[in-house]
């Protein structure tokens, strides 16, 4: 069980001011270079308000953490979290070309339209589906995945993410 004294210490590494903002760096593959996550350990993530989450990774060294900030959140889906969730890649995908990428699969999974049956009720979605990839495409909104070796998986459309790195 976690103890006040806990919640207090976890408040305060959160607010402290040794967390310093880092510029996005992508390979062509919109995968996260700079910060490099992979093999990262997916720490958990926070919701701080009805529509902004905080996601807390620490680093392949055990040292350092990161904190991804999504604001305006739309969806956000989290599959699979166990203790030693392990990072394959980030990937962030804004304002790209769509013929460059083919986002259908991670927004159908985002919006779970694999698992519905009815036709009419997956035509309404895919008609919102192109809407938000226009949107993406236009810079509008970012779709972030989260790529597991182990353990979880994450997904999420926002208007904004900002990555800051915490350095002992």
């Amino acid at each position: 069980m976690t103890t006040l004294s806990q919640l207090i210490s976890i408040y305060k590494w959160i607010s402290s001011d040794r967390w310093n903002s880092v510029s996005l760096e992508l390979n062509e593959d919109y995968s996260l270079c700079a910060p490099n996550l992979h093999d990262s350990k997916f720490l958990g993530l926070l919701n701080l308000s009805k529509n902004q989450y905080i996601l807390f990774l620490l680093l392949e060294n055990r040292i350092n953490h990161v904190a991804i900030v999504l604001s305006d959140v739309t969806l956000l889906k989290a599959d699979n979290f166990r203790e030693g969730n392990i990072v394959l890649d980030v990937c962030i995908y804004t304002g790209t070309s769509q013929d460059a990428v083919d986002l259908r699969d991670e927004l159908e999974d985002l919006y779970g339209l694999r698992e519905i049956k009815v036709d009419k009720t997956k035509e309404k979605l895919q008609a919102a589906l192109k809407q938000e990839a226009d949107k993406i495409a236009a810079g509008d909104l970012a779709l972030i995945t989260i790529n597991p070796s182990y353990g979880c998986s994450l997904i999420a459309l926002s208007k904004t993410i900002e990555i800051f790195l915490y350095e002992n």
